[in-house]
Order: structure tokens, then C-alpha cells, then sequence
């Protein structure tokens, strides 16, 4: 599982604030879910908010299941049966969004002899439980608990050397479950019917199935925990206009003679219940292949040009993901499917990964945003997570870490260090984002439910974890640790120990040291490192002290290299084991280095402060070679006083190799006379004509629109016209808005109906649009099909409403009002009610700017005029305000009204 869904959330509100056409310091960003998502999360933007807006999804899985969950020891579920193999034959009621479904379920007693059996199915009507036999079926006594759980009473006492078969009748009716989820899976109800009614135009119908933590228990009665594994097959039976996909390979497609056809799927080696899938839709289906597997991507057939654009890389990984892990792919395909509507980022569902719409991008979206990593993420899940499948989800880190650090090999691959290690510098920073709320375990057995569990320590923290492991280790006894532990485990459920023991078979290294203090404990080191050189010993000093809270965190052991530079371009490389709560370190040296490099490979999960003076951070970032050196040294060298030196690095880092680095050059050149600066606005402009990256010349576009120096009205316009990024575009378009209304307008009203660009258009007409344009904004957000392009619509037209007459006002009113109760997804309904919000704060500054002029009025008619504006204003925001207070008491999305509550301070 990709955790892309927290992301999307955190960046569609950054996208309220930032595309906005008419303020000189706002960063437009391509109206796409990933672009907003690379906006807020990429480490070279620093000025990048962290989280704007404090989203939360309704995490309760407890009270309308019918217990009370109790923070305690989430251990493994006890295993009584094991499962063998599930059999579905299933068929699908779009008026209705009904699963009809039969399956037959080979089970046997796991150790101890039994004559029970409890399934988990959640909100079925069960018309027949019956034991199968070679004589027919008989009927069994059951006992259906609270409409979850399935207490079945066998015929007699069966040992672990028999196999009992069952067969189950029954109707699944997941839009009638409660909902919920978590930030990471925004939903529960395991199968999802998308558009059943046909009701939203030009979106189209879907079926689709989400079963992780414990949701495939929604669509088929099974033991739903990760610790059981069974073969599967599953037959379906749909319209025959439609494409299906599952997991496994297709064995038959046969037509029924009444429209309908019956594909059957079947997969012979066991998984956990939670990777069954199951998508039905009108898909195109684009082959690709590695050696002889079949490998293919399903997309709506608007995108078929482009599939290969979009997942094309996939035979590289499986080649590279083979070749490192010692451990050739181990299932019979390869398939990819994006759907609509998805309740996740992704998920690797074995042999058959779902994506999210964020996903479908055309060839020309793809200059500004791929989803290579989360291609890589769901992939490497297929041998740790799939293959080897974690006993319980207190465990998840040994399925997401492994998949997190995939997107590192993949990166280090394709790309190079600078590239990988920019990534894995992203994660350590959305770990520590999170660890300023609260320290948790890494493997974590006080959980209050398996959603807690799918955050940034099992998966950014993790990946940092293991990336601190292999450098520790070196990279083939790492690798031969992780292909140890794939074979000893595959097809089995494991708990971290496994993976401990198996790194120690290969390396002969006691490792519970490693394991006690990054998997087993929480939080990390506060370092603080003063480097010294002491003229009389003729030694250069690494001073380094432990300063995090020891009532929660222990004295950690940190092997490190640490390298000292000399000034005569020689560089001692030295390794040193921080053992204690303050610890000093000498290196002889006979004259005071350079600059003295501690954490040399830069991989500690930690945060530290170092003392290095101005001139040993323009020495580092000359001379260090890693990607974290030399974004170390710009941090604190972009906030110092100008001089001579500082700006020289500087102008340098805005030619570096690596696009991240220029980036960073871009944003962080703020000396006080940065506007008057000639060569840096002249590189500016060569960036912004020449740099091969888009979010390159998107930065450096909107550096530009911040300042007053110079006419940088042809460049926005040319940019808009010539280059190929939509990104890039949405800036350029934003950045003339700026500074020429009426071009902004030309070129607004020539593009108003280009969906990738529709933040900026918006924006445009937002601030500059005559009365009567309302239908723009309308259309925007009634034919838009991403909901991202929907929020911007409902944002933008906020702020075009408030500029004219009450006619308009209410027209404007009349949509958020029909969008916060019909839309799709909840958090679309929360943009509508946010717009409803943005009005009424537009009329409250009013309000009070009135309220003073009234104050300060002198004669009797300026008093009356002021008088009624003031009254016409107290009536439209008590219309906001009553309009809010309507929705908040009609709906019934549990989300909605969680985040609502924290959004009125309730």
C-alpha cells in the first residue's frame, strides 16, 4: 500500500492557498493531484508548508461495529484453521451496488483438533451455510454474530491431517456498512461500485475491490488476517462490454447468451486474504512483457496511448528487484490497473496492483509528474508483503518499509545517488514531521486498530532504517540477508525477529543491538556536534552529545564515518562508534582541517545541530560529494549575511548537475537585495528558458513574479505559449496576471476549456473577469473529471462571486451548497464547504472595514449609506453561516463531519 491518499489530502488544501493568479508570492501548480503532491513534499522546496490544513479522516473503527476498543497488546491473531483455498463464483447488482456471491472455502484444523470454524463476514445476508461432501451438501448450524462475525458448527471433530470443505450462499451489501478509514485508506467498505447510477456524466462505471487492513471481509466470508494464506479463484460474471481483472490468470472468458460473460480467475499460490482484488470497467488493456511473463497495464481508453508512458519502466524493475533480492519474481503476471474514485494511493494486490486516478496521466502531464516510485513501492511489495507477509499488522514495517526503500533502489538505479538520496531526504523529513506529535514504536503491539499503523514510522522511518542496516552491513551481505529471508519465509506470515535472524545467518553479526533500538524502540537521537582542533596535540575534535528526552528515548549506539578534509585537497576517511551520552573523537591532523564531515554518508535517522562556521559550509559544499552535504551547507548558508563567498556558492548551486539543488538555489537566494541583483535575475531568466526540469523553471517563474525589478511581461507570455510543461504554464499564466491583467485575460479566455491548466485560468478570471462569467467556473467544476480541478473550481469562483452583485452571490452559493451534500470524495464536499467559508471571512473583513468607516462618519447621509452596506453585509454572511450550519446538520459522511468540527473549533 502506497500512502499516497494522506498526501493528496495535505496537498489539495495546499492548492486553495497557491494557485491563486493575483498575489506576486503564489506558486501555481499544474491541477493535478501529483503536482500539488511534489509541491508539498519535495525537500528542495523548503519554504513548502508541512501540513496546511490539519485534515483528519475518521479513524474509528469501534463504536458503530459494536465494541470498545481498548489500547492494549495487539498481538497475532490466534490461529484455529487454516485456510487452503477460496473458491468465488460472484455477480455484480449495479442498481443496488450488491455483491451475489457463492464461495466454497477448503479449510483445515491448524493444530488442535476442532469442530468450529469462525469466519469474518461483515454486513452479508447469508442464505446457506453447508458442508461440502462427495454425497451433496448438508446444512450446518451457524450463528451469524452482530453481522460480522460467522460462528459455524462443523459435523464433527476434524483433525490436522483433514481438510473440510464449505460452501456459502450469500449477499454482500457494502454501501450499507458503516464508513470509515484512516489517512491512509479513506475507506472500509472492501468493494466499491463507482458511478453505479450512471448519475455523474462523463465518469464511468467501475467495480473495484480495497481489501487491506481487514476489508476483503466485506465481499467474501474468509479468515481476514494477514497470518492465513490460501490459493484462490474467483469467477465473475459481468456485462460483456466490460473488462475484468483479478488475481492470478485468466483460465476462460465465456459469454452467457444473455449479454453478460463469466471470466474465471485463478491464482494456485496462496496469499493473505486482504491481496484479493477484484476490477470490472471499461478498461484498455496494454501489454507488455519481461522475459516470458505477461505484464500489463489497464487504463480508461483515453489514456491507452500513454500506458506505457506511465508504467513503462516496470520490466526494468522486475529485472533489477529480481537480480538484487537473489530472488527471481514469484508469481505467474504482472498487471496494473488505475480505477476511479480510489479509496488509497495504491495497493499490491498480488498480481494485480490497483492505482488511483492520480495515476493517468497523458505523455505530456508526465514532464511534471510520474508515478515511477510508486510503481517501484507496489511492485517490491510483491516479495515483502506478498511473498512474505507480516504475522500481524503491529509488524506492517516489514511489508511497508522494504516497499518505502524499494523507491531508494529505484531512484539510485535509474537516476543516480543525488536523485535516491533526495528521495530517502524526503522521508526522514515526513518522519520527523511526524515524530514532533509523539514517539511510537516501530513494531508496535499498543495499537488501538490496524489503520494506526499505516503512518510514517512504518513507512518513511522504516525505509530510513534500512537504508542505515545496508550501509551498516555493506551491500552484499544485505542483500543476501534479504534473499536469506525470502526464501526461509516465502509463502509464510513473519514478525521482525525473522528478519533479524536471518541477516545474522548471513553475517555472523549479533544484531538484536540494531533491531532493540531503531524496530523495537521509538523515537531517535537529538544530536548536537561541536567540531574543534586543538593546535597542541595536533588533533582535530568531533564533539558529539545525545540530548533527547532519555525518559523516552535510550543513549543510542551510532556507528558513523566521519571525514576530515584537509586544506590540501587530502581527506581522511574514518569510522567511529558513539557509544555515550557526550563522547569526544580525535583524528590527528597537523593543521586545522578544512571542515570535518561527521555522519559522512549522511544516513542517520536523527536530527542534529552543528556549529560549522560560514567558511567550512562553503568548503563542504565545494568538496563533500553527497546530495545531503551540499543541501546542508545551502540551508545555512542561504540564511547568512551576502558576501563574496555565500553568493558564489549559491549562483553555483543554481548550475548544479542535480535539478534539486537548483531548485533549492532558486527558492532559498532571499539577501536582503535579491530584487537588485542583476546576474541572479539574469540566471533566472536562463532557468526559466532553458532548465530541462519543470519544476525547475516553475520555481524560478515564480522567484521572478515576486519581484519589481525589471518587465518580465514577454518572458511569462512567451514561456506560456512555447513551453510544454502544464506546470510551468499554470506559473507563467499566474505570473503575467501579476503584471498585465489584459493578457492574462487574452490568454484566460483562449484556454478556458484546457483542463490541465484550469487552476490558472481560473485564477485569472477570478481576479479579473467581468460580471457574467460565472458559467466558466460552473463548467469547470460540472465537466471537470479530476476532483482536484473541482476543488480549484469551487476555490476560485469564492473569490469571483464576492466581487459582484447578490444575483451572482447566490448562484455561486447554490453550487458549493449542492457540492458539499452530492460530491465525491468527502474531502470534495469539505473544498465546497471551505468556499461557503472563504465568503463568509470575505464578508467579515468587510464587515469590520464598514464598522470603522461608520465609527469615523460625520454627517447623516454618509452615516445612512454606510448603514445599509453594513446591513447588506451582516445578511450575506449570516446567509453563509446559516448555509454552513444546513449542511453540517444534513450529512451523514462521517469524515466530513470530523474534519467540519475541527474546522469550526467544535
Amino acid at each position: 500500500m502506497h500512502k499516497h491518499q494522506i498526501l493528496q489530502l495535505v496537498a489539495i488544501l495546499f492548492l486553495i492557498s497557491s494557485i491563486t493568479a493575483c498575489t506576486g508570492n503564489k506558486k501555481v501548480v499544474n491541477d493535478q493531484t501529483k503536482s500539488a503532491v511534489e509541491t508539498v513534499t519535495d525537500a528542495a522546496t523548503e519554504a513548502a508548508p508541512e501540513n496546511p490544513s490539519s485534515v483528519e479522516e475518521d479513524d474509528d473503527d469501534s463504536d458503530d461495529l459494536g465494541y470498545d476498543p481498548i489500547l492494549d497488546y495487539k498481538g497475532t491473531r490466534t490461529i484455529y484453521n487454516d485456510l487452503q483455498h477460496t473458491n468465488l463464483d460472484v455477480k455484480f447488482d449495479w442498481d443496488k451496488a450488491y455483491l451475489y456471491g457463492k464461495a466454497i472455502i477448503d479449510i483445515k484444523p491448524h493444530y488442535y483438533k476442532t469442530d468450529r470454524v469462525t469466519l469474518d463476514a461483515k454486513g452479508f445476508d447469508i442464505n446457506k451455510v453447508e458442508l461440502v461432501g462427495k454425497n451433496g451438501n448438508s446444512s450446518l448450524e451457524y450463528e451469524y454474530v452482530d453481522s460480522l462475525l460467522l460462528e459455524i458448527k462443523l459435523d464433527r471433530e476434524y483433525t490436522r491431517d483433514e481438510t473440510y470443505t464449505l460452501f456459502i450462499d450469500y449477499t454482500a451489501k457494502p454501501d450499507e456498512l458503516p464508513e470509515g478509514g484512516g489517512s491512509a485508506i479513506s475507506g472500509r467498505k472492501g468493494l466499491y461500485f463507482i458511478n453505479p447510477d450512471k448519475s455523474v456524466k462523463g465518469k464511468p462505471q467501475q467495480i473495484w475491490t480495497q481489501g487491506e487492513p481487514e476489508s476483503s471481509s466485506c465481499w467474501f466470508p474468509t479468515i481476514d488476517s494477514p497470518n492465513q494464506n490460501t490459493s484462490q479463484e474467483i469467477k465473475m460474471t459481468v456485462q460483456d462490454k466490460y473488462i475484468t481483472l483479478s488475481n492470478g490468470v485468466l483460465l476462460s472468458s465465456k459469454k452467457n447468451g444473455d449479454g453478460t460473460r463469466t471470466d474465471h480467475w485463478k491464482q494456485e499460490t496462496p496469499h493473505a486474504p486482504y491481496l484479493f482484488m477484484m476490477a470490472v470497467g471499461d478498461f484498455a488493456m496494454v501489454p507488455d512483457k519481461w522475459k516470458n511473463l505477461e505484464v500489463n497495464y489497464y487504463v480508461e481508453p483515453a489514456y491507452e496511448k500513454d500506458a506505457k508512458a506511465i508504467f513503462g519502466k516496470t520490466p526494468e524493475m522486475l529485472t533489477l528487484f529480481s537480480e538484487q533480492l537473489r530472488y527471481p519474481y514469484p508469481w505467474d503476471k504482472y498487471s496494473q490497473i488505475v480505477v476511479r474514485d480510489y479509496v488509497s494511493g495504491a495497493m499490491e494486490n498480488t498480481t494485480a496492483v490497483v492505482f488511483g486516478e492520480f495515476a493517468q496521466n497523458t505523455t505530456r502531464q508526465l514532464l511534471d509528474f510520474d508515478v515511477e516510485s510508486i510503481v517501484a513501492h507496489e511492485l517490491f511489495h510483491h516479495w515483502f508483503g506478498d511473498l512474505v507477509t507480516c504475522e500481524s499488522w503491529a509488524n506492517l514495517p516489514l511489508n511497508e518499509s522494504f516497499a518505502t526503500y524499494s523507491e531508494y533502489l529505484w531512484y539510485e538505479h535509474a537516476y543516480g545517488d543525488f536523485e535516491a538520496d533526495h528521495e530517502l531526504a524526503n522521508k526522514l523529513r515526513s518522519y520527523l514531521r511526524e515524530a514532533r506529535s509523539g514517539y511510537k514504536d516501530m513494531i508496535r503491539f499498543y495499537h488501538e486498530k490496524p489503520m494506526d499503523m499505516f503512518d510514517s514510522h512504518s513507512y518513511a522511518k522504516g525505509g530510513c532504517i534500512l537504508h542505515m542496516l545496508r550501509l551498516e552491513l555493506g551491500d552484499d551481505a544485505f542483500f543476501d540477508g534479504l534473499s536469506r529471508y525470502l526464501h526461509d519465509n516465502k509463502h509464510q506470515s513473519v514478525e521482525i525477529h525473522n528478519l533479524r535472524l536471518a541477516m545474522e545467518k548471513v553475517t555472523g553479526q549479533d544484531l538484536n543491538w540494531f533491531f532493540n533500538q531503531w524496530f523495537l524502540g521509538a523515537g531517535h537521537p537529538v544530536l548536537d556536534i561541536e567540531y574543534g582542533f586543538d593546535e597542541t596535540k595536533k588533533v582535530a575534535t568531533v564533539t558529539v552529545e545525545q540530548t533527547q528526552d532519555f525518559d523516552e528515548v535510550p543513549i543510542y549506539r551510532l556507528p558513523v564515518w566521519v571525514d576530515v578534509y584537509m586544506p590540501d585537497g587530502t581527506m581522511k576517511h574514518e569510522k567511529v562508534v558513539v557509544t555515550q551520552k557526550k563522547q569526544t573523537f580525535e583524528f590527528p591532523a597537523d593543521v586545522k582541517p578544512s571542515f570535518v564531515n561527521f555522519d559522512a554518508d549522511k544516513a542517520l535517522v536523527c536530527e542534529k545541530e552543528e556549529n560549522k562556521t560560514p567558511a567550512e559550509l562553503v568548503a563542504q559544499y565545494k568538496r563533500a560529494p553527497k546530495y545531503l552535504d551540499k543541501m546542508e551547507a545551502l540551508r545555512v548558508l542561504s540564511k547568512q549575511e551576502r558576501s563574496p563567498e555565500v553568493v558564489e556558492v549559491m549562483m553555483d548551486a543554481l548550475k548544479s548537475d542535480f535539478w534539486g539543488i537548483r531548485r533549492y538555489a532558486v527558492n532559498g537566494y532571499k539577501f536582503s537585495d535579491w530584487e537588485k541583483d542583476g546576474d541572479f535575475l539574469a540566471a533566472l531568466e536562463n532557468i526559466v528558458k532553458n532548465d530541462p526540469k519543470s519544476r525547475v523553471r516553475t520555481s524560478a517563474i515564480s522567484k521572478l513574479a515576486k519581484t519589481k525589478s525589471g518587465d518580465y511581461t514577454q518572458l511569462f507570455r512567451t514561456t506560456f505559449e512555447k513551453d510544454q510543461s502544464y506546470s510551468v504554464m499554470n506559473a507563467a499564466l499566474g505570473a503575467l496576471s501579476n503584471l498585465d491583467a489584459k493578457q492574462a485575460m487574452e490568454l484566460a479566455n483562449k484556454n478556458e476549456n484546457n483542463q490541465y491548466i484550469l487552476p490558472s485560468v481560473l485564477g485569472v478570471f477570478a481576479d479579473h473577469a467581468d460580471a457574467g462569467k460565472e458559467s466558466a467556473f460552473e463548467g469547470a467544476y460540472n465537466n471537470a473529471s479530476s476532483a482536484t480541478t473541482k476543488w480549484a473550481a469551487l476555490e476560485q469562483y469564492s473569490k469571483y462571486i464576492v466581487r459582484f452583485d447578490d444575483k451572482a452571490l447566490d448562484r455561486g452559493l447554490g453550487l458549493f451548497e449542492n457540492a458539499a451534500m452530492t460530491a465525491d470524495p468527502w474531502w470534495l464536499k469539505m473544498g465546497a464547504i471551505r468556499s461557503i467559508m472563504n465568503v463568509s471571512q470575505h464578508f467579515a473583513g468587510e464587515q469590520e472595514a464598514v464598522t470603522a468607516e461608520l465609527a469615523e462618519a460625520k454627517d447623516d447621509a454618509t452615516k445612512t449609506k454606510l448603514q445599509a452596506k453594513l446591513d447588506n453585509i451582516t445578511s450575506q454572511m449570516g446567509k453563509t453561516q446559516g448555509l454552513i450550519q444546513k449542511i453540517m446538520a444534513s450529512t451523514k459522511d462521517a469524515n466530513l463531519l470530523r474534519n467540519l468540527g475541527g474546522m469550526m473549533g467544535q
